[in-house]
């Protein structure tokens, strides 16, 4: 019975030491960097200065380089390879769309049976991954390790639905205090 307590907690230690690394692969989340590099393409036709309802706001768009630190050189190169993203994975984000309201509604005629259309919208999540991580890794060359490392750590740290690029102040004051009403 002892030998048992010794190997059970022995098993537990192990597995909670070693699980945590068994799942942080440390690979960028494609679906973050999908957002990160449309916005980042976006941002060259954004309206500046920032519009409240209609209205003119006192905010004006951050450059990427005020952003994220980068040299006008990476600038142009995280532009590129952005508009370059957002140019090859769009007709997959539609095709997308367009398979996951079939699969909806194929699941609920089928009463939630998987369906051919089910898998076809995981290859297409599939490929629209494999396009972002293509160019996460042509980022990575182009940038360095250590300048990636730097604009990794920044990408991963902006909380889900927010925008990689606030609005800040145009004269340079601090932000506005946000009223939320209850």
């Amino acid at each position: 019975m002892g030998s048992c307590a010794v190997r059970l907690t022995a098993a537990f230690w192990l597995t909670w030491c070693v699980y945590p690394a068994l799942c942080q692969t440390g690979l960028p989340d494609p679906a973050v960097y999908r957002s990160f590099f449309r916005e980042v393409a976006w941002l060259k036709q954004a309206p500046d200065p920032v519009l409240l309802n209609g209205q003119a706001s006192g905010l004006r768009r951050p450059t990427i380089q005020e952003t994220l630190g980068l040299t006008e050189s990476e600038a142009q190169i995280l532009n590129a390879l952005a508009a370059d993203c957002e140019l090859k994975s769009r007709p997959l984000d539609d095709a997308v769309r367009v398979s996951t309201l079939e699969a909806r509604l194929s699941s609920i005629e089928a009463e939630g049976a998987p369906t051919a259309i089910g898998k076809q919208r995981k290859n297409l999540e599939r490929r629209l991954d494999e396009i972002v991580q293509n160019h996460i890794q042509q980022l990575k060359v182009e940038f360095g390790d250590s300048r990636f490392e730097a604009l990794d750590s920044y990408v991963r740290s902006r909380r889900a639905g927010s925008s990689f690029f606030p609005p800040v102040p145009a004269d340079g004051g601090s932000l506005p205090v946000v009223v939320h009403k209850r």
